[in-house]
């Protein structure tokens, strides 16, 4: 899930928040404003929170406001929340990737490869992708940014490849990288030492 306060979420809030953020993109859509301007995002996690199944509770969700009241975005955030129980399962709960140390190990050596990478190919490491994006790529979040068009087909699907194998391989992928890196720098004439000062 792309809102980030809301990948805490558990159980039946987190049903709600996937169905609420999921009417908000078809509502912005439609109206033709980003997502943040139909609901904001802690304003999707307070309803999938709290749940409302009135006007009345949907009054007492903070972070949302007047216009949240009424019309089609009332109608649609309580439909969100009523429909919500219909959603399919996530698939990726059943193999979620471990949140301890694995993951934070994992980040930080796909950060690594990632710029790495963006520096061989000349492009800014957060265009190709940010730490949270890594990070999503890695605990194996459904709708990561990393998981489609180009990036995956650069990094994100090199990496899922290397997370099969574990994060031995992985280090040993990106020790090789930043070895052929340093090597190919050795090999420039600029980069041989120069002894100041002639000898002694």
């Amino acid at each position: 899930m792309r809102i980030k306060e809301a990948r805490q979420l558990r159980g039946r809030a987190r049903d709600v928040a996937r169905s609420v953020a999921a009417w908000r993109e078809r509502r912005a859509a439609d109206v033709d404003q980003p997502v943040r301007h139909v609901v904001p995002d802690l304003g999707v996690v307070a309803v999938a929170q709290r749940a409302p199944r009135t006007i009345d509770e949907l009054r007492k969700v903070r972070g949302l406001d007047g216009r949240h009241y009424k019309g089609v975005v009332a109608e649609g955030l309580l439909g969100a929340v009523a429909t919500s129980d219909q959603l399919p399962p996530l698939e990726v709960d059943a193999a979620r990737r471990d949140n301890g140390n694995d993951v934070r190990a994992a980040v930080t050596l796909v950060s690594a490869w990632v710029a790495q990478l963006s520096r061989d190919i000349d492009l800014d490491p957060t265009l190709v992708g940010t730490r949270s994006d890594i990070e999503d790529l890695v605990r194996g979040v459904a709708d990561a940014k990393m998981t489609t068009g180009w990036r995956h087909q650069v990094v994100g699907g090199p990496v899922e490849t290397y997370l099969v194998g574990g994060l031995h391989w992985l280090s040993t992928v990106v020790a090789a990288c930043c070895w052929n890196r340093v090597a190919s720098e050795l090999e420039r004439p600029s980069a041989l030492p120069v002894e100041v000062g002639g000898p002694r």
